[in-house]
């Protein structure tokens, strides 16, 4: 039997947690009866949907200390092995695949250390990354470049991390909620969209400066924490923090551009999620990971310099057809066969 970390039901939804639950779902779907099951806290809410796959309420803790008391015991209990979603595992039963999406906090720490309680989550994710790299557990990361990270900075042996990519189809079930552009006095099409949060690492210098310098634009820019940008940022930048799924999809569906200015992703879903939604055109920077992943279907620019919109715009737009291959390119049901057979392969598929 393998059993599936359900901790992730617990959290708000960012990256990682719709990640997990896009895959388990297509996995509900393909896998035989009674070869996953899925394992959850005992005061988390058993998710709908699920037949093929089991669903469990175990243990009496909560958080990460369920990850690592409950979680551990189950597994040992039923001599099982473990899909770890999270980038966390189980530090006293490390059995079975784990997911590290990016090394984020190990390759890039600046990023993180604006205060002391982010050196104590840089020191708890470093050891959350060497209890994985120390065992015998298959990696799972979402990009050659991620994976090429890990096995730059651990030595790990690149045949040991298997490549899962991300998907889009998600963004195609969420109905937009265009009244967000009424509430911000938006005009379709008339203005910039970015998407982030305000940790180092998504750049959002780059967005006032883009701002500062093109004065006569509007800019919009939501996440979690970005309000606070609000009193600092020039008069053409709106920050409303966070947005809702439904938010989000109208944003993008009507923006000039979404701008992703990143300066280092695992993967960097929400460019893609916004060309799946119908934006026409994704700004992103000229980094490996995105270079990799968008190809010709978006427009690269340098993150750490300065930007001024083109005159002749549309010339810049990638063709319609670039976008398409980039969308048929990526899929959650092509993720989850590759998880499946993964597993099929390393356990022999139903136990």
């Amino acid at each position: 039997m393998i059993v599936i970390d359900g901790i992730f039901f617990t959290r708000t939804t960012t990256g990682i947690q719709r990640y997990a639950e896009c895959i388990l779902q297509e996995l509900e779907q393909a896998a035989e009866p009674g070869m996953f099951q899925l394992l959850i806290p005992a005061y988390c809410a058993v998710p709908p949907g699920y037949l093929r796959i089991e669903v469990v309420q175990f243990g009496h803790c909560r958080g990460y200390l369920w990850e690592q008391v409950d979680l551990p015991r189950y597994l040992r209990r039923h001599r099982a092995a473990g899909i770890f979603f999270e980038n966390a595992v189980p530090v006293l039963y490390r059995h079975g695949i784990t997911f590290l999406h990016d090394i984020s906090m190990r390759a890039n720490p600046a990023f993180w250390r604006t205060n002391l309680r982010d050196r104590f989550s840089e020191c708890f994710w470093r050891m959350m990354y060497r209890a994985v790299i120390h065992s015998d557990m298959q990696i799972v990361t979402i990009s050659a470049f991620s994976r090429a990270e890990i096995v730059r900075v651990y030595g790990v042996p690149e045949e040991r991390i298997a490549v899962i990519p991300c998907g889009w189809q998600h963004i195609r079930k969420v109905e937009a909620e265009t009244g967000i552009l009424d509430r911000l006095h938006l005009q379709k099409g008339r203005y910039f969209f970015t998407l982030a949060t305000a940790a180092g690492n998504k750049n959002l210098g780059w967005v006032i400066r883009a701002a500062e310098r093109n004065p006569q634009e509007c800019f919009v820019v939501a996440g979690k924490g970005t309000q606070h940008l609000a009193k600092t940022v020039p008069l053409n930048v709106r920050c409303i923090g966070y947005a809702d799924d439904r938010e989000v999809k109208a944003l993008m569906m009507y923006c000039r551009a979404f701008l992703f200015p990143s300066l280092y992703e695992g993967f960097g879903l929400p460019p893609l999620e916004a060309l799946a939604s119908g934006a026409d055109c994704a700004i992103v920077s000229d980094i490996p990971v995105l270079r990799e992943v968008y190809g010709d279907a978006a427009v690269y620019i340098d993150p750490k310099g300065t930007w001024q919109v083109p005159e002749r715009e549309a010339e810049q737009i990638p063709e319609a057809a670039e976008r398409e291959k980039l969308l048929q390119r990526y899929s959650w049901r092509k993720s989850a066969g590759l998880l499946l057979r993964l597993c099929e392969s390393r356990y022999g598929g139903k136990k």
